[in-house]
């Protein structure tokens, strides 16, 4: 048999922070439901949504985590007379992209911030609709899902390539039910859905997307009160979704994270203010961000600083591969091992020496 013995470098083995909200410069132009977000070269970019006059605004806003400010930037146009909310937002490399949304529009806008400027793109080929799914893989956009006037939700998505300025159909969710108002994500070159609504439910399960086959499957559903409008981020390949409004129960506050290797969910700390609904949500750094409540109550913004943990890190030796995930973890952790004997002993030490883990 052999022995294999791992100690934890750099502090005690297991050593964690609890994950902790933080609340943030509020946004400087009032109150708001239904805006978009996207985030260039570690920099978060909001604008429209609805305004508590109850008007579409056009305004966009650049929020710089690391000073904790607000800088207003060009407004985006419109093929409307009115502002845009409700719509999908991405960025792909140093540009933003927003289309579709709320006011009956299929409109595609980029735009770039070395010049501060929007340009008009390729229109979304699909029915105008309010509240799409949006996600990024690699270097092209999907959008999809949504809901048309009165609020007939959609199964369609599509794949915008920027290089080619061009709209291609893709797989659409195959059960006949139609979805809308649904948060997207992306974890290692697979998209996500998740949060989502047919015209009289809520739904609780999400839908994974894989470019190679061209095809939508179901995950995990979701543990908590199935809801939709929420806000989802992601932060070292595990998912956090939370907020929105559940039949049964308004509006919420929870927060519940998402790890896509154990198709599993666990239940974090609840955003330490009132639920919301249709929120602009993005990540910067190992951060994750939610703005507003809706368009009659709140301006604030909150970080989410995820649990912490030592460095655990994958150990090589002739004889075996061993893992340690989540990486960064709190709690439970696994332990993958692969090794080319019969047997394997592990032990597994803190910098003192002492003996916390030993298995065959």
């Amino acid at each position: 048999m052999k022995n294999i013995l791992v100690f934890l470098f750099v502090i005690s083995s297991f050593v964690c922070k609890a994950d902790y909200w933080t609340q943030k410069a509020n946004f400087p132009a009032g109150k708001r439901a239904g805006a978009y977000a996207f985030i260039i070269n570690n920099v978060a970019y909001v604008g429209g949504g609805i305004d508590s006059a109850g008007f579409a605004r056009k305004d966009l806003w650049e929020y710089n985590p690391s000073t904790d400010t607000w800088t207003q930037k060009a407004s985006c146009p419109s093929t409307g007379s009115s502002g845009r909310s409700y719509a999908a937002s991405f960025a792909i490399g140093t540009k933003g992209y927003v289309c579709t949304g709320q006011y009956a529009v299929n409109d595609l806008w980029e735009y770039d911030p070395s010049t501060d400027s929007w340009a008009q793109k390729a229109n979304f080929p699909g029915t105008t609709r309010v509240a799409p799914s949006s996600f990024v893989i690699g270097s092209i956009g999907y959008v999809g899902l949504g809901a048309t006037s009165p609020l007939i939700g959609t199964g369609d998505f599509y794949a915008y390539n920027p290089a080619t300025n061009i709209w291609s159909p893709i797989a659409s969710i195959s059960n006949n039910v139609l979805y809308w108002a649904a948060t997207g994500f992306t974890i290692s070159n697979l998209g996500y859905v998740t949060g989502i609504s047919d015209s009289a439910n809520r739904i609780d399960t999400i839908w994974q997307y894989s470019p190679l086959s061209n095809s939508l499957s179901p995950k995990a559903n979701f543990p908590g009160p199935a809801r939709c409008n929420a806000a989802s981020f992601v932060i070292n390949n595990i998912a956090y979704f939370g907020t929105g409004t559940a039949l049964g129960f308004g509006l919420m506050n929870d927060l519940w994270q998402y790890d896509p290797v154990a198709n599993s969910w666990s239940q974090k700390t609840s955003l330490p203010a009132i639920g919301r609904e249709g929120t602009a949500y993005f990540t910067v750094g190992n951060r994750g961000y939610i703005c507003f409540r809706d368009q009659s109550t709140t301006p604030e913004i909150w970080e989410y600083t995820p649990d912490t943990a030592t460095g655990i890190h994958k150990i090589n030796n002739k004889d075996a591969i061993i893992r340690f995930f989540p990486n960064p973890a709190s709690g439970t952790v696994s332990i993958s091992l692969q090794n080319n004997s019969t047997v394997v002993q592990v032990h597994i030490a803190d910098l003192t020496g002492k003996e916390i883990y030993n298995a065959v």
